[in-house]
């Protein structure tokens, strides 16, 4: 028997074997589901924890205490002895709304949201961190700028995207919401929270 004689002979038992036949069916598509879930499962995990690492926004909380009953000073030594809390700052001034306003066109309205960070919190892909600035007016953004108060929304257009590494150094003004004054900010590197 040739090679070939044996491989009709067992194609024809299979088929005329309906229950294997069906089993084997069977088997396939299974394996092919797992195999699937699996991999899709896990380039979501490495996604997810990817980007939650980048993003300021998902390691950030905002906390707050009963005033009456405890000062700031205690709340802050109580919240700092939590297990796996890096750091605990006041809360004035660490989550201020302001305008870009080199950054206002027809399509972006120039709205931001400037959120204080710890040391080295955030992984600086060009550029520098901003440890050496203290006291300086200085700002770390994404490498994909994208100030407008609807870019969570059905607005969102990636051609309105602004690219930020090439005006490292340079000053950004930003008008705080709560002034009429226009403020300069040092743009001191760029990270990817991609």
């Amino acid at each position: 028997m040739k090679k070939s004689d044996i491989i009709n002979q067992s194609f024809i038992s299979l088929i005329r074997n309906k229950m294997s036949f069906i089993n084997i069916i069977l088997l396939v598509i299974s394996s092919a589901i797992i195999i699937f879930g699996f991999s899709y499962m896990h380039s979501l995990n490495n996604f997810w924890q990817d980007w939650t690492k980048k993003a300021v926004d998902f390691r950030t909380f905002s906390v707050s205490y009963d005033y009456g009953n405890v000062s700031e000073q205690d709340a802050i030594s109580n919240l700092s002895k939590i297990e796996h809390v890096d750091e605990v700052t006041s809360s004035n001034g660490y989550i201020i709304t302001g305008t870009a306003v080199d950054y206002i066109n027809d399509k972006v309205d120039g709205q931001l949201t400037i959120k204080g960070v710890s040391k080295n919190s955030i992984k600086v892909i060009s550029g520098e961190n901003l440890e050496k600035y203290v006291g300086e007016q200085v700002i770390i953004c994404p490498k994909k700028f994208y100030p407008y108060s609807q870019a969570y929304k059905e607005y969102y257009k990636d051609k309105n995207i602004s690219d930020l590494s090439n005006i490292i150094g340079k000053s950004i003004n930003i008008k705080i919401a709560s002034s009429s004054e226009v403020e300069k900010f040092k743009l001191v590197g760029i990270y990817d929270y991609r």
